[in-house]
This record gives C-alpha cells, sequence and structure tokens, in this order.
C-alpha cells in the first residue's frame, strides 16, 4: 500500500507542477518526498535480497577507528564501501543506520540530479520510483554510490573538466569493480570515435552490429571478460558470473522485446525529440556541445541494452546511463514536438498513451515468477512492505530468499 499511495502522489504531483506548473509548495513537496523516500528505504525490514547479505556481514564492519588496522583484502566488499559504512557502524551495529544512510545519499543525489537537468521533476521522479528506487536502495546499494557519484560528475563531464571528472570516476571504483568503465568512458567521445555516438540513422547500423558482435561474445563469455578484467577482483567476480545462469544467457523472443522496449525503445523515442527540438532552435557552440554530450550518455544506454539483450549480466551498465535516458523522456513529456519546421501539441492523455506501455511493462517485470515453478513473482522480494518499528517476516519472502540461497 506504501508503494501505491507514494506513486498516487507522484502522479498527482505531475499534474499539480509539471503540467499546470504551480511553484507554490514546489520545495516543499519536492523534498518532503525525498525524505518519504528516505525513510521508506532506511525503515524497511528484511526486503531486497542483497540486502540481507549485507545486514549478515555488517557486524564485521569496522568502526571508523578501526579503519586503520582493518584488513581490507579480507572481504569482497571494496574499499570505499568499507569506509562508507563505518560511519554508521562506528555509531550501531544495527544495519537500519546503513540503510539510512545509503537512502539518504543515493536519493539526495539522484533529486539534485533531477532538479539540475529537467523542468519536469516529477515525471522524471516517477520514472526513478518505478524502475529504479527499489533496485537502488534495497539490492545493488554498492553500485548505486557508484551511480550517484557518476551523476556528481556529469557536470565535469559535460563541461570538459576532466580533472575533476577523473577524480570523481576513480573515487567511484572504490564502491564498486563495474565503475571502471567510467575510467574509459573519455575516450569514446575522442574526435572520430564519437562519431559512432550521434544520434541518426547510423545508430541503427551501429546497434545491428552491436547485437552481431554481442551474439559472437555470447558464445565465450568467460574468456573475454577474463582479459577484460582490470583487477583480481573483477576476474574473480567475472568468474563467478561465468557459472551463473546470468554469464552467458541469451534471452528469448520476448525477453529481448521487453527488454529492449524498458531500456532502450524510450530512450531512442526521447532522443528523436530532443535532436528535433535542438535542430529547431538552431542551437550552436557551448549549448550544443553540452547536448551532444547529453546524446551520447543516452545512446550508451541503447548499446548497452543492445549487448544486454545477449548478456543479460551487461544490462548492469544502464544503471549509470538510465537517470539520463529518464531526463530525456521529462523533457519530452508535455512539450511541443518539433518536426521539419512545423511544432505539434499533444494533449496531456495523448501524452500519456505514450508512456502507458513503458510503465505497463515496468510493473509487469515485478509481477514475473523468479523460479521455475512460478510459486515466487519477483514482487515478493518488495511486497508487503515491513517495517523496523514492528518487525516481522513475510513467508512467501523468506521462500524467495531461501531461493536465492541468502539466509
Amino acid at each position: 500500500m506504501i508503494y501505491l499511495l507514494i506513486f498516487l502522489v507522484l502522479l498527482f504531483c505531475i499534474y499539480y507542477f509539471d503540467y499546470a506548473k504551480h511553484s507554490h509548495l514546489f520545495s516543499f513537496t519536492y523534498w518532503g518526498v525525498f525524505v518519504v523516500l528516505v525513510l521508506v528505504a532506511g525503515l524497511r525490514y528484511r526486503i531486497g535480497n542483497d540486502s540481507i547479505v549485507y545486514e549478515n556481514d555488517y557486524e564485521a564492519f569496522p568502526k571508523i577507528w578501526e579503519l586503520f588496522s582493518y584488513n581490507f583484502s579480507s572481504t569482497r566488499y571494496e574499499p570505499g564501501f568499507i569506509v562508507f559504512s563505518s560511519i554508521p557502524r562506528s555509531f550501531s551495529s544495527d544495519f537500519t543506520w546503513l540503510q539510512f544512510f545509503e537512502a539518504a545519499v543515493v536519493n539526495f543525489v539522484i533529486f539534485w540530479f533531477i532538479l539540475k537537468n529537467t523542468s519536469n521533476r516529477f515525471f522524471c521522479l516517477t520514472l526513478y520510483f518505478v524502475v529504479l528506487y527499489l533496485y537502488f536502495t534495497t539490492e545493488i546499494m554498492r553500485e548505486a554510490i557508484a551511480v550517484s557519484i557518476f551523476l556528481l560528475s556529469w557536470p565535469f563531464f559535460r563541461d570538459g573538466k576532466w580533472l575533476k571528472y577523473y577524480l570523481l570516476a576513480a573515487l567511484a571504483t572504490f564502491f564498486h569493480t563495474s565503475a571502471f568503465f567510467l575510467l574509459v568512458l573519455p575516450i569514446f567521445w575522442l574526435p572520430g570515435v564519437r562519431y559512432f555516438f550521434r544520434f541518426g540513422y547510423r545508430t541503427i547500423f551501429v546497434c545491428i552490429g552491436i547485437f552481431a558482435v554481442a551474439m559472437v561474445i555470447q558464445l565465450k563469455f568467460y574468456d573475454y571478460v577474463q582479459m577484460l578484467a582490470l583487477t583480481q577482483r573483477m576476474a574473480d567476480r567475472a568468474h563467478i558470473y561465468a557459472k551463473s545462469e546470468l554469464g552467458g544467457k541469451l534471452l528469448n523472443f520476448w525477453g529481448m522485446g521487453d527488454t529492449f522496449l524498458r531500456y532502450a525503445l524510450y530512450a531512442v523515442l526521447a532522443l528523436w525529440l530532443y535532436k528535433s527540438k535542438n535542430k529547431a532552435r538552431h542551437i550552436e557552440g557551448k549549448d550544443k556541445m553540452r547536448a551532444e554530450k547529453m546524446e551520447f550518455m543516452v545512446l550508451w544506454q541503447v548499446y548497452v541494452t543492445i549487448i544486454g539483450m545477449v548478456l543479460f549480466i551487461a544490462l548492469r551498465y544502464t544503471n549509470y546511463f538510465s537517470m539520463f535516458a529518464f531526463i530525456l523522456m521529462s523533457q519530452a513529456y508535455l512539450k511541443p514536438i518539433d518536426i521539419k519546421d512545423k511544432v505539434y501539441r499533444l494533449r496531456p492523455m495523448y501524452w500519456n498513451l505514450v508512456f502507458l506501455p513503458f510503465f505497463l511493462a515496468s510493473f509487469n517485470f515485478y509481477l514475473r515468477p523468479v523460479n521455475k515453478a512460478k510459486t515466487l513473482p519477483y514482487y515478493t522480494k518488495y511486497y508487503p512492505y515491513k517495517h523496523r518499528l514492528d518487525p516481522e517476516k513475510d513467508s512467501q519472502r523468506e521462500a524467495i530468499f531461501r531461493y536465492y540461497g541468502t539466509r
């Protein structure tokens, strides 16, 4: 019920602030939603599979004053996350404090990112809530912090302040090894290479090429990942994934279609509208460069999705680029459409119909079974909501934890 209530509040805010353009009480409402999301995530009890793993290990984490003597190589967690966790751990061994700390940091950065990059703040916030909120706060806690650092680095990437960008990108690698990718990301912006990151008809051929290469890699996934492993920790994780069902799993036709719709199709639609509007405005100079860098980020979302349709584990890299796609989607929402010197205005009802399949597909994802017997739907990990003020285990959720091998 709490999730539905938040969703309904966000829908009302879309109407009141994004459509009707009221400004009264905006800041109070916007940051009020932030507080609610932090409270919901911080007070959760045995929600999210990865949270259980973190909670089981939390008591062994060092306090701040124990960091100097702590053997960081003795744990599978990255040093940055150990240091991050040591702050709440210094006050209490109760995992609730880490839940609150992580939820506050991650959500604050995302709320800031939305506030700075789009005028339809609540529509973008709704996209985040439906798709990423539970995943970022109850599952991939380490990677969510790395993603947040990446979002903080965006103004520096956008404006070509590379030293500041690299300092933050390097910091992100101390929270999750997947962030090593951020260190090579600027290479793809170099002249010549960035030709492939300009949206247009060429994008179709680039996607076909990426899909073909991914199919080849899928046949020898483990060997290629081992070649790309930059650290022993990454090599170890590659070995684990290679043996898991995610290692080289090829989605079926419906799985590919669903993945493309949720992660790429609407990003492509947003890119098309974004390019059309910028062309109609005849933007030049600094504004053009910034627009091209936003286009660059969203095309990464599309390309990573194409790879993920073949190599499912690659979809985790959409975590870094999804918020950029959401920004473009929210910028398009309710705005006039510029096509070949003509301006079209859609009524809100039609805009809602355009985005309805995206939300339906996202909600349907939570209804999917995680086991072959189809007795454990995915939403069981999060619903019904249980909190620390009245801790009560849910039998079906405990069953899904046992299925995943979590205790």
